[in-house]
């Protein structure tokens, strides 16, 4: 009596379905955790001021912004912020 071997069937590799890439989620996750780390901070820490060297930033901080121009002198200028 002779044993009965299974011979493995060949699958199509159509029906299988392929493993994504991964190479977007280390992005993904450093942008989200370094936004996790800075953010918390800025909110709980209650900043008051805000000094700033940017000429392109002093431009674009409107009246309505809440932010306060205290002082500049040449290219800085020192923002409180309005709460």
């Amino acid at each position: 009596m002779a044993l009965a071997q299974r011979r493995p069937e060949p699958r199509s590799q159509d029906l299988e379905p392929r493993p994504r890439s991964i190479r977007w989620r280390w992005p993904a996750f450093v942008i989200t955790v370094l936004s996790l780390m800075t953010v918390p901070p800025i909110l709980l820490n209650s900043i008051d001021y805000v000094l700033t060297t940017s000429s392109e930033f002093r431009a674009r901080v409107s009246s309505d912004a809440p932010l306060l121009l205290v002082d500049s002198q040449g290219s800085a200028a020192l923002f409180k912020v309005v709460r």
